[in-house]
């Protein structure tokens, strides 16, 4: 079970990291921990035969990145020691992932985003041995929270999906 878990989470955190888009900004970040590294984004486009074009995605990765000013970190803060290593930005839908690791233990990264989204809405979870996914509406958002355990560090992944009105 605890392999199937970790492996369901995985494919979760890959295929949300290759549906988002991201406007390709390489702005270094800051975090608050040591300086900022500039980051690398892709990105690409594919032309249709009617003229439109879809963009196919790009991301930005780096280490110690800053929190990009898209994501809504008034209502999903993120972890103290967080060390933000992947940005997409969604330009259709104005999504925005973070992925980032810290010392906290799973149970203390858990139990920071319970308490997050205690006041939100539609929540579900879903969790094993060392891994847990929260999802739910916080604010105007819908969200989703990914937190993988391996070796004494926690990794999270957070998407942020503005809800149509």
């Amino acid at each position: 079970m605890k392999k199937i878990s970790t492996l369901l989470i995985m494919v979760l955190m890959i295929f949300l990291a290759f549906t988002g888009c991201s406007d390709g900004d390489k702005k270094p970040a800051e975090t608050g921990g040591s300086a900022p590294v500039t980051g690398t984004a892709t990105q690409g486009k594919v032309e249709l035969g009617d003229g439109s074009e879809i963009n196919y995605g790009n991301s930005q990765s780096g280490n110690n990145m800053e929190i990009p000013e898209e994501f809504p970190k008034d209502i999903l803060p993120v972890l103290s020691d967080a060390k933000i290593n992947h940005i997409i930005k969604n330009d259709a839908n104005k999504g925005v992932s973070i992925t980032f690791n810290t010392g906290n233990s799973l149970r203390d990264a858990v139990a920071f985003y319970k308490e997050v989204m205690k006041d939100g809405s539609d929540i579900q979870e879903i969790g094993g041995e060392d891994s847990h996914i929260i999802m739910g509406v916080k604010g105007d958002y819908s969200v989703a929270i990914s937190i993988i355990s391996s070796d004494g560090d926690s990794y999270v992944q957070i998407d942020a999906t503005p809800q149509a009105k």
